[in-house]
């Protein structure tokens, strides 16, 4: 859990626009986030919003295939990597594979790790979870929309939403990890 440095933050936007390059007008946004252990590309695409998980046809699986996936490739992970448990499954979305995700939907897995998954009643995996919302950086939008004003709604939605379903406890908790993440009400300091 870490905050990208510039520098890998620059090779992330070098590979989001190889990756959208192969295939203009499929991506709509690329995430950098520290998820399963390492940085790792998450793609909203055309055809994520509608994915009936026939992934040997996807497009995309097609494009990361023939041009970088499994390479992790400075030291980013673009493989999509598949589900290991039913629990991820079951939080996680119907989507085969973590890294194919729309914005909104992965915004939502973040709020369903802090509000449905017993493991983060406690506040030390709330602060860790609350760390990787902070650190996931936007590296690609089709539309070349502000990444700042985008990556500060998408984290503003996840606070907003994963207090707004929180018991009283978890609430607190959750209020807790944010003081100590510098939280100000807006984004993090």
């Amino acid at each position: 859990m870490a905050t990208p440095t510039k520098a890998e933050l620059g090779k992330a936007k070098w590979l989001a626009e190889m990756i959208n390059s192969m295939e203009p007008k499929t991506f709509r946004r690329i995430w950098l986030t520290d998820w399963r252990e390492g940085w790792r590309l998450v793609y909203d695409t055309i055809h994520v919003a509608h994915c009936r998980n026939q992934c040997k046809s996807c497009p995309m699986q097609s494009i990361l295939i023939r041009g970088v996936s499994g390479s992790n490739f400075l030291v980013i992970k673009t493989d999509l990597f598949a589900w290991v448990s039913r629990k991820d499954k079951s939080l996680y979305g119907p989507e085969r594979f973590l890294a194919c995700k729309t914005s909104l939907r992965f915004a939502q897995c973040f709020v369903a790790c802090m509000t449905k998954d017993p493991d983060y009643r406690d506040e030390d995996k709330l602060f860790e979870e609350l760390s990787f919302v902070r650190d996931t950086r936007l590296v690609f939008d089709y539309r070349e929309e502000s990444f700042r004003d985008v990556e500060l709604e998408f984290r503003q939605w996840i606070v907003q939403e994963t207090l707004k379903r929180s018991d009283t406890m978890q609430w607190k908790r959750t209020e807790r990890a944010l003081i100590r993440l510098g939280w100000n009400g807006y984004d993090f300091k």
